[in-house]
C-alpha cells in the first residue's frame, strides 16, 4: 500500500516538474533568428535637412564675416607698421605710435584666438545637436520597423580625377549593400515632419535613394 502511494506521489511530482518546465519555456521570449541591419547616410541627412543645413549656413556666413574683419585688421596693422618705419626712431611721435601699435597687435592676436575658439565650439555644438536629432529620428523609426542595428555609411560618389577621393571611396567600411537597407529617406521624412512609413522586418518599406554608378 505504501509502495503504491509512493509511486502515485512520484508521478504527481514528475508531472508538476514537467508542467513547470513547459510553462517556463512558453514564457521565455523567442531568440531572434538573426540581426536586422539598416544603413543611414548621416552626412547626406545633415546636408539636405533644411533646418540643419540652415544652421550650418548661418555659421559659415558668420565665419566668413569674422575672417573678413580679421583680414582687414591685419592689413591695417601692416599699413601702420610700414608708416612707423617711415618715422625717425627715438622721437616722441615714434615712441607713441610704436606703443599703440604694439598694444594693437597684442589685442588683435588675443581676440583672434578667442574668436577662433568660440567659432570652433559653436561648430562642434551644431554638429552634436544635429547628430542628436538624427539619432532620435533613427531610434524612433527603427523601433517601429523592428531594426536591430544601424550602420553609418557615406553614399557620396568619388571624384574619378582625385586620387584622395578614390582612396577614401575604396577605403570605406561598407563595400556593398542592398538598396532597401538604406533607410536614409525614412529618417529624412521624420526630421522634416512627414509621417514615417511603416517598414517591414526586412526593411522593404524603405524607399532607396538612387545611387550614381561608379564610373570605371
Amino acid at each position: 500500500m505504501k509502495s503504491r502511494q509512493w509511486a502515485v506521489a512520484a508521478v504527481m511530482m514528475l508531472s508538476l516538474v514537467a508542467f513547470a518546465s513547459v510553462a517556463k519555456a512558453q514564457q521565455a521570449p523567442a531568440r531572434p533568428a538573426g540581426t536586422n541591419v539598416a544603413m543611414v547616410d548621416i552626412n547626406y541627412i545633415f546636408k539636405t535637412t533644411p533646418r540643419l543645413k540652415q544652421r550650418m549656413e548661418e555659421f559659415t556666413a558668420d565665419l566668413a564675416r569674422a575672417e573678413d574683419a580679421a583680414r582687414k585688421e591685419s592689413e591695417d596693422i601692416i599699413k601702420a607698421d610700414e608708416e612707423l618705419r617711415g618715422l625717425k626712431r627715438g622721437t616722441p611721435d615714434y615712441k607713441d605710435r610704436e606703443e599703440q601699435l604694439t598694444k594693437r597687435k597684442s589685442n588683435f592676436q588675443a581676440q583672434l584666438q578667442l574668436q577662433k575658439r568660440e567659432l570652433q565650439e559653436r561648430k562642434i555644438k551644431i554638429h552634436y545637436e544635429a547628430y542628436q536629432e538624427i539619432y532620435g529620428a533613427t531610434e524612433y523609426f527603427c523601433n517601429k520597423a523592428g531594426i536591430d542595428l544601424v550602420i553609418q555609411f557615406n553614399g557620396d560618389q568619388p571624384n574619378a580625377d582625385s586620387p584622395e577621393s578614390l582612396a577614401a571611396y575604396m577605403g570605406k567600411l561598407v563595400v556593398w549593400y542592398k538598396p532597401a537597407m538604406d533607410v536614409t529617406p525614412e529618417i529624412l521624412k521624420i526630421l522634416n515632419g512627414a509621417t514615417p512609413a511603416t517598414a517591414t522586418r526586412n526593411n522593404g518599406a524603405a524607399t532607396p535613394r538612387q545611387q550614381v554608378p561608379f564610373n570605371r
